[in-house]
């Protein structure tokens, strides 16, 4: 047996998990959004291809790493929905939205649907749940059609908080992902959040999964062993570590470079893919579409003595730059920003990109929760009949003078670049 790497990569926890049309109860729900079983739509395709882009640009050296890519992705979803133009070119191609806008969003009813359709056998449990959070004072300025759309394609919930009530309003937002996480995500929201953004909305993703394995660990095989914190297992990365350990009939390949495991949860439709680098590092720059495919191929059934540490992850991440870099640059520019089919405003377009994720693996099984939070900023709610004002947004930096005005001489003048803050 290998020795046991230093990370094991989990992919495809619970945004790839769901088999289209597995019952009659997916059908009713696909029924219910009006979409037949005859609907073309790959999930593994729409969202593994941007999970592999965004975790290349995430992955860092040495440092531990765990995201939701559905969870981003449906959020990100949401806002496609309202966006024109550039903007909305940008977004999919990003994303990797190869269908029309007006047919993209059903693919994630249909598949949220699916996904939330699990929990009915009681074999696990997983939910989804989407929510719009808005201003009361602006709640006229949003588009009906955006949010026909929100609920009926993202089964959305809707809520108009008073953003002037900063503290409270955080409070609400966070407890919703609370109770929709099992307590596993906390803080997704500060009030900090709330008083930036009182003009435009925040929209969230929440998913939460829990599950046994199909195979458990017996607990008297928990031990202390040895954990190698890089690929060439040094004596010096050495860590004493809890490790489980199941002997069982799973699905296992070997490839060049790679092990890999498929260790199946008591709900049928749920697994986690455990994969055992050569080398940790180079597993970034490799994972690709194809070659998740190619490793999904070679899985076959086998006796397999398995070996994994009893641990936890937690991870919050800021992802705007990170967009950025993929090339979605107009969503996050007030001057081209093209929101046009969420509110009806000028200006509106995403402050913030916050996502965090947890996940637990024990001898009886796992445990996962992600969020995800897009913050999309707006100047105060204008009535659209008077003229909308001209945005001065000092974000960047800038100068400021102090004038005498009978003569306009400048007394004083400054350039601000590392603006110091006040204490009190």
């Amino acid at each position: 047996m290998k020795r046991i790497s230093c990370i094991i990569m989990c992919i495809m926890l619970v945004a790839q998990v769901a088999k289209v049309g597995a019952d009659n109860k997916n059908t009713d729900a696909r029924s219910s959004i009006g979409i037949s079983d005859n609907t073309q739509i790959n999930p593994e395709q729409q969202n593994n291809a941007f999970c592999f882009k965004l975790w290349r640009e995430l992955d860092q050296k040495n440092e531990n790493l765990f995201v939701s890519p559905y969870s981003i992705n449906t959020a990100l979803a949401m806002v496609y929905s309202g966006a024109k133009n550039e903007t909305a070119r940008e977004i999919a191609e990003v994303m990797g939205y190869s269908l029309p806008m007006d047919e993209q969003h059903l693919f994630f009813a249909k598949y949220q649907a699916d996904l939330n359709s699990i929990a009915d056998k009681k074999q696990a449990e997983l939910k989804v749940a989407n929510a719009l959070f808005a201003h009361e004072d602006n709640a006229d300025q949003l588009i009906p059609a955006y949010i026909k759309v929100l609920k009926d394609s993202f089964n959305s919930e809707m809520h108009t908080l008073d953003f002037e009530n900063e503290a409270q309003s955080a409070t609400f937002i966070n407890r919703w992902v609370e109770r929709r996480t099992n307590s596993r995500i906390k803080n997704m929201v500060s009030k900090e959040d709330i008083a930036y953004n009182k003009g435009g909305i925040i929209l969230v993703n929440a998913i939460y999964f829990k599950g046994n394995w199909l195979h458990k660990f017996p607990l008297r095989n928990t031990h202390v062993m040895k954990f190698y914190q890089d690929s060439k297992c040094s004596p010096s990365s050495a860590k004493d570590f809890e490790m489980m350990n199941v002997t069982s009939s799973f699905s296992y390949a070997e490839l060049p470079g790679y092990q890999i495991l498929e260790m199946p949860y008591e709900e049928e439709d749920l697994a986690m893919i455990f994969v055992l680098p050569d080398e940790i590092k180079n597993i970034a720059k490799d994972l690709n579409s194809q070659t998740w495919q190619d490793w999904m191929a070679a899985l076959k059934p086998q006796e397999v003595v398995a070996y994994i540490p009893r641990f936890k992850l937690e991870l919050s991440i800021s992802l705007v730059d990170h967009f950025k870099k993929l090339g979605m640059q107009d969503a996050f520019d007030p001057n081209k920003a093209d929101f046009s089919g969420i509110m009806k405003v000028d200006y509106l377009y995403i402050q913030k990109i916050y996502h965090k994720a947890f996940l637990e693996i024990k001898e009886e099984g796992s445990e996962a929760a992600a969020a995800t939070m897009v913050s999309m900023f707006a100047p105060s709610s204008i009535s659209p009949k008077r003229p909308q004002p001209v945005i001065f947004m000092a974000n960047k930096p800038f100068l400021c003078m102090i004038i005498h005005k009978p003569d306009n001489n400048i007394l004083f003048m400054g350039k601000v670049v590392k603006p110091v803050e006040i204490k009190q």
